[in-house]
């Protein structure tokens, strides 16, 4: 029996979900990168003796803490956290909890420690933390929550956009709104991207495009 040929649209399909795939797999070393950026300026922030005694006490707390077995992890990692809040480690601790419900795919706890982080960041770094933030968001179908953290990645002028904008095409179109995907999929292609996705975010153009040239008629 011959194979099937894939149509050209599901191998554009499965070529947008890997790239979406791999820039969020990429991401996450990206936002140890902006948190780890935001602990330097936490041991620099007020240093003094006290401040470098307690930070001291806090990271091998911290260490003790990454030791412990699975089920016993996570109490430790807040016990560093209740004690030591505003230290260096504290904040490595929230980083600890992020990648562990992360892992466990507790989404609302995740997205809890990430916007802990977030709320510690400065600009540039926090825009990456939006876009963490976007994708556990619309993980959780909250579609509308996670254009708002996509957005704010995209306006950040960080070198997002071309990611942001297509993350907001995306939940655009999911969510029934058409016009705004077009509209996110042309500021994609304002960027002048290259490679296999442009040939994705075309074919999408052209379906939405039908789509409400369709509906405009109806109306």
């Amino acid at each position: 029996m011959a194979k099937k040929e894939p149509h050209p649209e599901e191998e554009l399909l499965v070529l947008h979900e890997r790239w979406v795939k791999a820039a969020r797999e990429h991401l996450k070393e990206i936002i140890l990168a902006a948190v780890l950026l935001v602990l330097a300026a936490a041991l620099w922030a007020g240093f003094s003796y006290y401040r470098q005694n307690r930070e001291n006490k806090a990271s091998i707390l911290y260490a003790q803490a990454l030791m412990k077995n699975k089920n016993q992890r996570e109490q430790a990692l807040r016990e560093v956290i209740k004690r030591y809040g505003g230290t260096a480690a504290s904040l490595q601790a929230h980083l600890s909890l992020y990648e562990i419900y992360l892992e466990e795919e507790n989404l609302s706890k995740a997205f809890e420690e990430l916007s802990f982080l977030r709320r510690k960041a400065k600009k540039p770094w926090s825009a990456f933390l939006d876009l963490g933030l976007g994708y556990l968001q619309e993980d959780q179908n909250r579609l509308k929550e996670s254009e708002k953290d996509y957005l704010r990645a995209a306006k950040a002028r960080v070198g997002l956009e071309t990611l942001a904008y297509l993350d907001l095409a995306r939940v655009a179109e999911i969510a029934g709104h058409y016009e705004a995907a077009v509209k996110y999929y042309q500021e994609f292609l304002s960027h002048n991207p290259q490679g296999p996705i442009l040939d994705f975010v075309q074919v999408q153009l052209a379906k939405l495009s039908a789509r409400l040239e369709t509906k405009n008629k109806g109306g």
